[in-house]
């Protein structure tokens, strides 16, 4: 599993992305847990990169890709919920599974994908 790391924020070109499409890094966190935490039953939530740049949060069900939805989007990261995902060790607490995530995060590997 990756390294827990307290400090793993994004960095590079991913960090200006982030920066340009929701202002701050932790209005990127916030919107991201709030889809996680309305998405109902068993899906994901996305962090897709547009055409234009621009970084958007999406939530699919079941086993819905984004690319299912159109070739705009470039899939950067994502998360699984269904609950077999987070049930286990974190005691089926959503929240405590997402924001674990958000530092586990190889943000190093994502600037390859948008670079």
């Amino acid at each position: 599993s990756a390294p827990y790391r307290p400090e793993n924020i994004p960095i590079g070109k991913v960090a200006i992305l982030i920066e340009k499409s929701f202002g701050t890094y932790q209005r990127m966190q916030d919107a991201f847990l709030k889809a996680a935490m309305n998405l109902e039953g068993s899906g994901w939530v996305w962090l897709v990169l547009d055409r234009n740049d621009i970084i958007h949060i999406l939530t699919t069900q079941n086993s819905t890709h984004p690319i299912l939805l159109g070739s705009q989007y470039q899939p950067l990261l994502n998360i699984d919920l269904w609950e077999h995902a987070y049930g286990p060790d974190f005691n089926f607490s959503k929240e405590k599974y997402v924001r674990a995530f958000f530092q586990m995060i190889n943000w190093k590997y994502v600037n390859t994908i948008v670079s």
